[in-house]
């Protein structure tokens, strides 16, 4: 959307951030869909769920930069800098935008504080998978790492387990 060509207002950034809140919820629920098929060991669902998240992020990253436009533009048309900060142009907002704007980004940010949120919990999740099977797969290697067994030409050695043969008692 170029913003350039006509006069931008506050109600266009009331969508924006709505617009945004809602992609974070989408991710969101992604994220709890890819911890469930994670507990589950459901892996064929991993390519949708990684498409799905992929689409949203791109969404998002496109709200991110219109809305960053619609703040710069509607900065500019009031005469301040086109730098300004979101609590700068909300200081110069008349009172009732102002709250509206305010009440809208609050919602945005703790939806963006739940995804970051899920985030961490799958990592979690997908870490204490990986610690359990790095365990698993040391300690079997460890107990049949070095075994008194007959190599390949008939002869006792001491060697790794995977290919010998094992002298019981």
């Amino acid at each position: 959307m170029n913003v350039s060509s006509h006069t931008p207002t506050p109600a266009e950034l009331f969508r924006l951030l709505d617009q945004e809140e809602a992609a974070c919820r989408a991710l969101l629920k992604t994220l709890e869909d890819e911890r469930q098929a994670v507990r589950s060991l459901a892996i064929e669902k991993f390519p949708s769920i990684n498409s799905e998240r992929l689409a949203l992020l791109e969404s998002l990253q496109r709200l991110v930069r219109e809305t960053d436009e619609v703040l710069r533009d509607l900065a500019a048309r009031r005469g301040l800098l086109q730098s300004i900060s979101w609590q700068a142009m909300l200081d110069r907002l008349m009172p009732e935008e102002a709250g509206e704007l305010r009440v809208r980004r609050h919602s945005l940010t703790e939806a963006a504080e739940s995804v970051r949120e899920g985030l961490r919990r799958n990592g979690a999740l997908v870490d204490a998978i990986r610690t359990v099977i790095d365990r698993a797969l040391s300690a079997g290697s460890a107990a049949v790492s070095e075994r008194e067994g007959y190599g390949s030409d008939g002869r006792r050695a001491s060697a790794p387990a995977n290919g010998f043969l094992y002298q019981q008692g």
